[in-house]
C-alpha cells in the first residue's frame, strides 16, 4: 500500500499478542473495522517487538532478560525454521516489553526492567544479530509513587 510515508506492506491490518503458554496469536483483516480472523501462530514468544525490516522481512524480539531474535514468515504461518537466536545473552540488564526499531540503519531495542524500581534499558547496533551495546536510559521511575509499581492498595 502505497501511502504519504512510502510503501507499507500489507499487514497493516495485522494484530499480535502473546498470551503465555498459548502461543503468539495473530488477528487479521483486510480493514480496521473487520471482520477479523483469528490464528495462533504457537510458539513460546514473551512481551515481544516487531520490526519490519527494509528487505520485507519480519522479526520479533523476545523474552526478559535474554533477549532472542526470530524471524517470523511473510504470511503470519509461522516462524522461519532454524531462524531464533539469543542476540543479548543474560546479564546485559535488558528487561521485558520490547520494542524493536531500525533508525538511520542501526538497530534499537528498549526494554523496562521492574527490578530495580522503574529502569528502561536500550541496546543499539549496527546489524540485525549484534553485537548490541546496552545503556539505562531512564533509572528509578516511580510512576508518580513513592515506590512505584511496588505501592500497596
Amino acid at each position: 500500500m502505497e501511502t504519504e510515508y512510502g510503501h507499507l506492506p500489507s499487514v497493516i491490518t495485522k494484530a499480535l499478542s502473546n498470551v503465555n503458554d498459548h502461543g503468539l496469536q495473530v488477528f487479521s483483516a483486510k480493514n480496521p473495522a473487520g471482520p477479523w480472523t483469528h490464528k495462533n501462530m504457537g510458539g513460546r514468544i514473551y512481551d515481544l517487538g516487531i520490526l519490519f525490516d527494509d528487505d520485507d522481512k519480519i522479526y520479533a524480539v523476545h523474552g526478559y532478560d535474554e533477549v532472542h531474535l526470530i524471524q517470523l514468515k511473510p504470511d503470519f504461518s509461522g516462524y522461519v525454521e532454524g531462524s531464533e537466536k539469543v542476540i543479548i545473552p543474560k546479564g546485559n540488564a535488558m528487561g521485558e516489553g520490547h520494542h524493536f526499531y531500525k533508525i538511520d540503519g542501526k538497530y534499537y531495542i528498549i526494554s523496562a526492567d521492574y527490578a530495580p524500581v522503574g529502569r528502561m534499558q536500550c541496546a543499539r547496533a549496527d546489524k540485525l544479530e549484534g553485537p548490541y551495546e546496552t545503556v539505562v536510559i531512564s533509572n528509578r521511575e516511580t510512576m508518580g509513587t513513592q515506590r512505584g509499581w511496588w505501592t500497596k492498595g
